[in-house]
């Protein structure tokens, strides 16, 4: 069985108002055109892939500037999910993407998204126009996230680099994941999960550059205000195989992290062959390992099954 944690799309009224907000210079244009979401061709590719549940979320490279735009673009993204989530209830689990530069419409859209919507978790960019998850005006956000007991999948955003970054997307291949591991690593560092405990998070691309990093990281503790060893914290935290990474990546984060906080994940639809390759990639990642069967029942389907109570 397989359980996907990290799936995107994008229905049709949202890519029709992202193309308004890129036409009057609210939104970056981005890299590439917002793919068009054929459902029956989603529900026939997961099915060849062995795809039995999936978890569907919105991501940008940015958040709109306007909150106005914000809100009625992730309003509208957030609704077209949760219709297509109940039309198939047995292959899709919405997540609910927030307008961010908004703090207030945040709380709002979150309540609205699991009490009317029925979502069980929410996704939240990296960073928010270049300010950074931990900053104090997020902080009502996660106290009302913390008494949902909502997942949180931590997914990068644009992290604004120098222009020499962007030369062969490296802002993509490299920065990306640099700053999911900044986003962790500070909400870790400033106190952020000591306050709200029952956040559980999700680290999209393994955890971008944090396995590699952890060392470092962990250094930065004796000085940060908090409760317990860094380590502690990122052994509480998930971590999943969309995006792509290797096999020796996912070794790592097992030897770091344990099996039991590795989340299948592909990333859909992005990657070559309209994601059809990071969907193989993120079978062969754990495969390739040859890990007891436990293990690759784990990461495959119950450590998911766990963190979303299903």
């Amino acid at each position: 069985m397989l359980i996907d944690i990290h799936g995107h799309q994008y229905p049709d009224a949202f890519r029709d108002l992202f193309k308004v907000l890129v036409e009057r210079e609210d939104m970056p244009r981005p890299e590439y055109d917002l793919p068009r979401w054929d459902v029956d061709a989603h529900l026939a590719l997961n099915d060849e892939k062995g795809i039995d549940l999936q978890v569907l979320s919105l991501t940008l490279q940015s958040y709109p500037a306007d909150p106005a735009a914000a809100r009625d673009l992730i309003q509208t993204g957030n609704d077209g999910l949760a219709e297509a989530c109940r039309q198939h209830p047995d292959r899709f689990i919405p997540f609910a993407s927030l307008p961010l530069v908004d703090v207030e419409a945040s709380i709002r859209e979150v309540k609205r998204a699991v009490t009317d919507l029925g979502m069980k978790g929410v996704i939240l960019g990296t960073n928010v126009r270049g300010a950074p998850l931990d900053e104090e005006g997020f902080l009502p956000l996660y106290e009302e996230i913390n008494r949902l007991k909502l997942p949180i999948l931590i997914h990068p955003l644009d992290p604004k680099g120098p222009a020499q970054a962007y030369t062969h997307r490296l802002e993509l291949w490299i920065g990306w994941p640099v700053d999911t591991a900044y986003a962790a690593a500070r909400l870790v560092l400033n106190g952020v999960l000591d306050r709200f405990p029952d956040i559980r998070l999700i680290l999209s691309h393994l955890g971008g550059a944090t396995h590699y990093l952890l060392e470092r990281i962990c250094q930065a503790g004796p000085k940060a205000q908090i409760e317990r060893p860094v380590i502690e914290y990122y052994r509480e935290m998930f971590y999943d195989t969309g995006g792509p990474v290797s096999s020796a990546a996912v070794r790592c984060a097992i030897d770091l992290f344990g099996a039991e906080q590795i989340v299948y994940g592909t990333d859909y639809p992005f990657g070559p062959n309209g994601g059809s390759e990071f969907i193989d990639k993120a079978i062969a990642c754990v495969r390739d390992l040859s890990l007891p069967q436990a293990d690759e029942e784990a990461i495959f389907h119950q450590n998911t099954r766990k963190l979303l109570g299903i």
